[in-house]
């Protein structure tokens, strides 16, 4: 299953398609391209792709090494739905200010990061 997705222009949040509240999904690409254009959702730049089926497998499988950008990204998608289908979703606080940063900086973004370093957040049980 395949959801629409649209950055936010202007100040605006990144948004999902939506109908009535609830997330639209789509069967194929084809199907989600043609409501893109039928209601004038498309974008010029490319809608990113978020493998949902890696993070449920790495949910399952045990995790050990935690992939910073993948949760990241489901985190920035999970913001997204919530804004989209106007779900309340509580971000801010201490736990979740020191998660963010924790995944934020496990990305080693170049630039944030100088050359020849790198950060590997420290985990709890509790917390992988």
């Amino acid at each position: 299953m395949l959801l629409g997705w649209t950055p936010g222009h202007d100040w605006e949040p990144d948004r999902v398609i939506t109908h009535c509240g609830r997330l639209l999904l789509f069967t194929d690409l084809p199907h989600l391209a043609a409501h893109a254009r039928q209601n004038a959702t498309a974008d010029q730049e490319p809608a990113p792709v978020y493998d949902l089926n890696r993070v449920r497998r790495w949910i399952f499988g045990h995790p050990g090494h935690v992939p910073c950008a993948m949760l990241l990204d489901l985190w920035n998608l999970a913001q997204d739905v919530a804004v989209s289908t106007g779900k309340g979703l509580n971000t801010t606080g201490p736990a979740t200010d020191t998660l963010y940063d924790k995944l934020f900086h496990g990305c080693n973004l170049p630039a944030l990061t100088p050359p020849g370093r790198c950060y590997t957040p420290w985990w709890t049980p509790t917390a992988r």
